[in-house]
């Protein structure tokens, strides 16, 4: 049998987490008191909230972020406040379907102002249970299902990846799942297939191979493997912005 066909294609309640940040003001902005305000403003500082809303258009939400100080329904500003939870409902909750699929995935998206920064914090996910009872295994293919296309004829982009959020800061994918029963025991076989899986999950995350960050570290957190891949700086001479790989965790419980 290929070594690719003895792999899972199952996983349980798989999930995705995007974590972004971008700059909001200068080091040396000061804070009005009184508007909460700055004085030296980022260039383009509500970009991150832009592409949350791309984001949610492209899945087919009729959502849309609708914070304090960016489209709120009344206009209000931002609140004063070292960090401060920018939405009106602390999160914006989320229940639809896969794009020409009829997987069920509920999600939420919270934003915030930390300090001189924002930050969008985005999670899509298959429950552990629906109307209790538990859900089925899901295919990998759920990465990339979610982590759309976009602008197809012209750079390819995928709506959870760096060349499309472009947040000024960086960010951070995490995904999640729980390993089929057979993946439970911690024989080295077992470990070698678990290793196998965490990439074939990128795959389905990236398709792309040129795109694709390599796998940097592997461990366990709280007795389950987790995997690094990318985020480090490839290139860096000085002259201009360092080549930076994305950023993937990809934490598979058991």
């Amino acid at each position: 049998m290929d070594a690719k066909e003895s792999i899972t294609n199952l996983v349980y309640a798989p999930n995705l987490h995007l974590f972004a940040f971008h700059l909001w003001r200068g080091l040396t902005g000061k804070t009005d008191s009184t508007t909460g305000k700055a004085d030296s403003t980022a260039p383009n500082p509500h970009s991150l909230w832009q592409k949350g809303d791309e984001i949610l258009e492209n899945l087919g939400f009729e959502e849309r972020l609708k914070l304090y100080g960016y489209n709120h329904p009344q206009g209000e500003s931002e609140t004063p406040g070292a960090v401060v939870n920018l939405h009106p409902d602390k999160s914006v909750k989320l229940q639809g379907k896969l794009a020409d699929n009829d997987l069920e995935i509920t999600g939420r998206i919270f934003a915030h102002r930390l300090y001189d920064s924002y930050s969008l914090t985005v999670n899509f996910r298959r429950d552990e249970e629906v109307n209790g009872a538990k859900t089925a295994d899901v295919e990998i293919s759920f990465w990339q299902k979610l982590n759309q296309q976009v602008n197809q004829q012209v750079n390819q982009q995928r709506i959870f990846l760096p060349e499309f959020v472009q947040s000024s800061l960086g960010q951070t994918l995490l995904l999640t799942a729980f390993l089929p029963q057979e993946y439970q025991d911690k024989s080295e076989e077992t470990q070698e297939k678990i290793v196998k899986l965490a990439q074939r999950c990128l795959e389905e995350l990236i398709p792309a191979s040129k795109n694709r960050p390599p796998l940097h570290k592997m461990g366990e957190l709280f007795g389950s493997p987790i995997f690094e891949f990318g985020g480090q700086i490839l290139d860096f001479d000085y002259h201009g912005e360092p080549d930076v790989t994305p950023h993937v965790l990809i934490w598979l419980f058991r």
